[in-house]
């Protein structure tokens, strides 16, 4: 189980975009008692599900992607010690992203190998990403 101090804090930092994604904060809310982490896990473990390529859960253009990815990349490049937790889902000891799809990707740009995870177990994610 997460940490209270943890949880508290990533709360918050969802609270900031409820407007814009009140499902990931009822999600993450609803699952508290099923968090675990943080822990570092392997960029090849981690499964993006919102980009431009077939296949993915929510889609966006590729333009839209980029230009977001290329945003937080600068934002990293300016702030290289702040502590960035991906929000996955773990089925099959594999990550899915509920949150993060961009920053993971502009973390990769970066050169970042492994990754803070904090995630729920369960297959939600999975079972409509295979549907």
């Amino acid at each position: 189980m997460i940490e209270e101090p943890l949880y508290e804090k990533l709360i918050g930092l969802l609270e900031i975009t409820e407007k814009d994604n009140p499902q990931l904060v009822n999600y993450f809310t609803a699952h508290k008692d099923n968090l675990e982490g943080p822990v570092l896990v392997e960029k090849n473990r981690i499964q993006r599900t919102l980009g431009p390529e077939l296949g993915m859960l929510n889609s966006e253009s590729k333009q839209d992607f980029k230009s977001k990815v290329d945003n937080i990349l600068e934002s990293i490049k300016q702030n290289p010690d702040k502590q960035i937790y991906l929000i996955c889902e773990k089925y099959n000891d594999r990550y899915y992203l509920l949150d993060g799809n961009h920053t993971f990707e502009a973390l990769k740009k970066n050169g970042q190998e492994k990754f803070w995870v904090v995630f729920a177990n369960d297959s939600v994610i999975h079972k409509q990403l295979n549907s």
